[in-house]
């Protein structure tokens, strides 16, 4: 039971601010693909694979391996460069890029001073700079840049979107369409939905026709990012063409994940081989969905709280969401475990993308809960 005292601290956890960092370049959207209703329209893995080669090369993409004791670090007008020491080109930090390098050169409290003096006058950037370099000096620990050409406000940079080991093996957004492309019975399924950001690639896919809008289709998720925030994925899922939202199995055979170490043909090998039965589990999950739609639950709100790893998992805002998009014209009936479940997976759209797999999987995990508890 939540007492007032638990309730306090959930909304004091809800209300903690983290520091914005002006000074760097925020995520942004590369590219946007959404779903239509019928999925007239959608790009085959093939026609994507190609749209995506086409953006890459506009960006001239360059991975450089150098020490940081090589690099040299500006704050001028709330924005910080960076550039080599022997060349004249300053380059600008996303924030994932900003966090990896800061952690490779500054200790904690010296985080926090630049943080603090870069905020203030034209003096306090200097001496910003000046703290930054310093602990720089010396630093002979290798790091790859992972850079590319970006157009911010109005004019174009060379942008560092991923400071990592030069160990790491790339395995990039357009190899991994590449080798979907040419596998035979994948390369001509539809693209449900696409996401491209300087961190995360998020493909859908699927090779069944929509015959009810409201019944779900079988799908595979890819999920990558060229900057390390998380590796290489497949997982079997579900997903609803009347709204932009999905559902990916908690179970963990239906998700494989290769990290970016060793070489590209080990993560190939390993995507390729994990396909087989993918199909399977998605069309389990798919008649598991079915079944919920009737699936009458009373009092389904205090059901879904009542459940430890919602309460667990979920912070008070995001169970919130979740309820209410229960009642969502797009969500299946209010009360079936079918519209609980569209609203977790609809609710999680409004939170990041490492929040939404984790609730949409999280859905899945309710929607067998209920099924054996109910139905």
């Amino acid at each position: 039971m939540r007492t007032a005292k638990t309730k306090q601290k959930e909304k004091s956890k809800m209300t903690i601010k983290i520091p914005t960092m002006p000074f760097v370049i925020p995520e942004r959207i590369t590219f946007q693909s959404l779903p239509t209703v019928d999925g007239i329209g959608a790009m085959t893995i093939s026609e994507t694979s190609e749209m995506v080669k086409s953006m890459i090369f506009r960006e001239d993409r360059e991975d450089i391996v150098c020490n940081i004791s090589d690099l040299h670090f500006s704050f001028n007008n709330q924005i910080a460069t960076m550039k080599q020491k022997t060349g004249n080109c300053p380059m600008l930090l996303t924030k994932t890029a900003w966090n990896s390098l800061a952690g490779k050169i500054l200790p904690r409290s010296g985080k926090n001073f630049v943080f603090e003096t870069m905020k203030k006058d034209h003096d306090g950037q200097m001496l910003a700079g000046v703290n930054m370099n310093f602990w720089a000096l010396g630093n002979e620990t290798p790091v790859k840049l992972r850079t590319k050409l970006a157009r911010v406000k109005g004019k174009h940079f060379r942008l560092v979107y991923g400071v990592l080991s030069p160990k790491y093996t790339a395995f990039d957004n357009v190899d991994y369409l590449n080798l979907l492309a040419s596998i035979p019975e994948i390369k001509n399924q539809k693209v449900l939905s696409l996401k491209i950001t300087d961190d995360f690639f998020r493909m859908r896919i699927s090779d069944e026709k929509v015959r009810e809008v409201h019944v779900p289709v079988n799908m595979l998720e890819a999920w990558n990012s060229e900057s390390g925030k998380c590796s290489a994925r497949i997982q079997a899922g579900i997903f609803r063409y009347i709204c932009t939202n999905g559902m990916g199995s908690f179970d963990k055979k239906s998700e494989k994940r290769f990290n970016h170490v060793g070489n590209q043909w080990r993560i190939k090998t390993g995507i390729r081989s994990s396909l087989h039965g993918m199909h399977n589990k998605a069309s389990h999950l798919k008649a598991q969905y079915r079944a919920a739609l009737s699936v009458r639950i009373q009092e389904f709100g205090e059901w879904f709280r009542s459940l430890s790893y919602i309460n667990k998992d979920f912070s008070e805002k995001q169970i919130e969401t979740c309820l209410e998009k229960t009642k969502d014209p797009t969500s299946s009936p209010l009360g079936t475990l079918a519209g609980l479940i569209d609203g977790c997976t609809l609710g999680a759209q409004s939170f990041d993308i490492f929040d939404q797999l984790r609730m949409e999987k999280t859905a899945s995990r309710v929607m067998a809960q209920g099924l054996k508890e109910f139905a």
